[in-house]
């Protein structure tokens, strides 16, 4: 038997790089693929129109309308439900009243669960009204709470031009 001890020793081992780097990147594209991100704060959980709740009891209409500012330049919104005012521009907390009458429709039966929230903002509120109103409505167990949509910003009606 010849054992070649001579040339065992001059052979060199060495680390095969490349079927590591490819578990690596492997690796790489699994985590990035599964990993789920944060929801972002702008997403909410309403939905604009009420289309969704059709069949169910008349909705409640929830009204925010500019107001003028005040002494502290603050514009307080005028808060109407279902065409009732329930805060004036001028009070300090408009957001008060809106949330004692909120409170009181939750407490009838079945009115949570059965009858929607519109909130129909008008372009000019502030938006840390309107979410102070959806909040109010999610704090008063409302499970359906709609924006409408804005007649504002709405698409103009297409007209035919005319052929010259």
């Amino acid at each position: 038997m010849n054992f070649q001890r001579a040339n065992c020793q001059s052979r060199k081992t060495g680390l095969k790089l490349t079927a590591m780097i490819d578990v690596v990147f492997l690796l790489l594209i699994f985590f990035v693929a599964a990993t789920r991100f944060r929801t972002p704060e702008a997403e909410l959980p309403a939905y604009m129109g009420h289309g969704d709740v059709i069949g169910r009891a008349e909705p409640l209409i929830l009204t925010l309308r500019a107001g003028r500012p005040g002494a502290d330049g603050v514009a307080r919104p005028v808060i109407r439900v279902d065409g009732k005012t329930v805060s004036g521009a001028g009070s300090r907390d408009p957001m008060s009243g809106l949330e004692a009458v909120l409170n009181e429709l939750a407490a009838q039966e079945g009115v949570r669960e059965q009858v929607p929230v519109i909130i129909d903002a008008d372009p000019d509120v502030a938006y840390g009204w309107v979410i102070q109103a959806l909040n109010l409505c999610r704090k008063a167990q409302f499970s359906t709470v709609c924006f409408a949509a804005s007649r504002r910003y709405s698409m103009p009606a297409i007209r035919p031009t005319p052929s010259g």
